[in-house]
């Protein structure tokens, strides 16, 4: 199962079993030079599975977009998922925005738990 968080779903706690896909979709615009980053994942119970930018329809060349980071439910725990909107260059003083979410993983799928 996929669970989609966004914006709104910053500093909340979110129930997934082992096994899903944790997908974060949150407003971007690259060619400012600020994109989302993971800035730490805690705990064993999710890893990072991928990161995406999608072009808004409506825009042109130098428009903002979507940037996906896709997580996945490893292993039963709880475990903080903490990106950041920046420019990598320019180091931590650049954060110009956090997002953060709890990930609570239940049971699930053991051919994804085992190891």
């Amino acid at each position: 199962m996929h669970v989609r968080l966004g914006q709104d779903d910053d500093g909340t706690t979110v129930e997934v079993a082992g096994g899903d896909t944790i997908v974060v979709r949150l407003e971007e615009n690259p060619t400012t030079g600020f994109r989302w980053a993971v800035d730490g994942i805690t705990g064993v119970s999710v890893s990072s599975a991928g990161d995406d930018f999608q072009p808004a329809e409506d825009t042109g060349i130098g428009g903002g977009g979507w940037r996906t980071l896709t997580f996945s439910a490893t292993r039963p725990g709880s475990s903080r998922i903490d990106l950041k909107r920046w420019r990598d260059w320019e180091g931590d003083p650049s954060i110009v925005q956090r997002f953060g979410v709890t990930v609570r993983v239940s049971g699930g799928d053991d051919r994804v738990m085992s190891g």
